[in-house]
């Protein structure tokens, strides 16, 4: 293993992780107007959204950008075609650009999401202290490691069947 960067005797990601959250925090605090430039642009969102009510079949998630407080907790809805997905299906990234003629992985499912719950976990993340979701994930990151809805499509070698309830 190669040797970590070290500075104030801590580990460089969590001084960076701190310095994202004290950053945050003063934007917030006393530059809010200045919010929007703190939060990057995540490529696979709808600019469009807000302008149009035909988003009822587009994914909506909350959406982390980089470290920091609540502020960074964003609800975006993704371009037609792009679900949310774990970090082990496609490349790793938190979106997945979706068909319904493409076959999915081997024991995959698609869930349309009832609700979600926000735990430590997801806390940690959004701090960035939350090391292999740094590792696996990167920037954005999309909470909810605990979710409840019902399966809408499967694949070859899952257990489960579509219309079954997930939680």
């Amino acid at each position: 293993a190669g040797k970590k960067f070290i500075l104030f005797g801590q580990d460089l990601d969590l001084v960076i992780a701190v310095i994202g959250n004290v950053l945050s925090w003063i934007v917030h605090r006393f530059f809010s107007s200045y919010l929007p430039y703190l939060l990057p642009t995540i490529p696979e969102e709808d600019a469009n959204a807000s302008n149009n009510n035909n988003t009822n079949n587009q994914t909506k998630c909350i959406a982390i950008s980089r470290p920091g407080g609540k502020e960074q907790l964003r609800l975006i809805t993704l371009k037609p075609g792009y679900a949310t997905c774990g970090y082990n299906v496609g490349d790793g990234g938190p979106f997945v650009q979706t068909s319904k003629d493409e076959e999915l992985p081997p024991n995959t499912v698609v869930v349309r999401i009832h609700a979600f719950s926000i735990n430590y976990a997801d806390c940690c993340i959004r701090w960035g202290l939350y090391e292999s979701a740094n590792a696996f994930v990167g920037w954005p990151i999309v909470p909810g490691f605990d979710i409840a809805g019902i399966v809408e499509r499967t694949s070859r070698g899952s257990d489960f069947q579509v219309n079954d309830l997930v939680y």
